[in-house]
């Protein structure tokens, strides 16, 4: 939902205005009139362009054995099956608010559509990233694709401002039980001065600078290319 910033900043200015008269009764002209000057210069700064709301919902695959033999059983090679299915359901699992200032003047290179295609991309991206880090499940896992130095290809757009850990996952054939399962092999922190900035440029290319094609990581050397991480609580 967009509202218009107008409305609401003029709003505002006339309560700043109210205040002034009455906290500042009985002042010197001089300085009701300064006030007001820099409740008048707050307003033309406020009423700029508008306010992005948006409420993104998350929902989870209810998944069992009982749906995953059905599905790979009788559904997998099956395309009218699959569709016509009514075993497949999903639950609430929550909702994120988020709020963006979309404004126009300080934005020269694009144009209002790109500046509001930015802004509602980034929006969405950071209503991922909040939902992301609140339940454990939908973390993003990713493979480590160079081992000297530890590179990753996650980074800003999934909310990494550098510091933050995770946890390196290697997958290993267990005889016991037959099957193939990832076990915990180290821990890296992501680079503070090395984010990889892969968030969306409405109308444009990443900055040139950008030069990185992933987050570098600081830990150990042993580790692979193909091994996964995944971010720390």
């Amino acid at each position: 939902e967009f509202t218009d910033n107008e409305a609401l900043a003029q709003a505002t200015l006339g309560d700043a205005e109210s205040k002034i008269y009455q906290n500042m009764a009985g002042s010197p002209q001089f300085m009701i009139d300064a006030a007001l000057k820099v409740a008048r210069k707050a307003y033309d700064k406020a009423k700029e362009g508008y306010t992005l709301w948006s409420k993104t919902y998350l929902y989870q695959l209810e998944w069992n054995d009982e749906i995953a033999n059905e599905f790979y059983t009788n559904l997998w090679n099956n395309p009218d099956a699959f569709y016509q299915s009514d075993i497949f359901k999903l639950k609430f699992v929550d909702a994120q608010f988020n709020q963006s200032i979309v404004t126009f003047n300080l934005d020269k290179n694009r144009t209002q559509e790109e500046i509001i295609d930015l802004t509602l991309v980034r929006n969405l991206d950071n209503a991922f990233s909040k939902l992301q880090k609140k339940h454990d499940v939908f973390k993003p896992v990713v493979p480590i694709i160079s081992s000297n130095p530890i590179v990753a290809q996650i980074g800003m757009k999934e909310g990494l401002e550098g510091g933050e850990s995770f946890d390196v996952y290697e997958l290993e054939f267990n005889p016991k039980i037959g099957k193939s399962l990832y076990k915990k092999v180290g821990r890296i922190q992501a680079d503070k001065k090395r984010i990889w900035d892969n968030r969306y440029y409405a109308g444009q290319e990443t900055p040139e600078k950008q030069t990185l094609k992933g987050t570098i990581f600081k830990g150990s050397s042993k580790l692979m290319p193909g091994m996964l991480i995944k971010q720390v609580k």
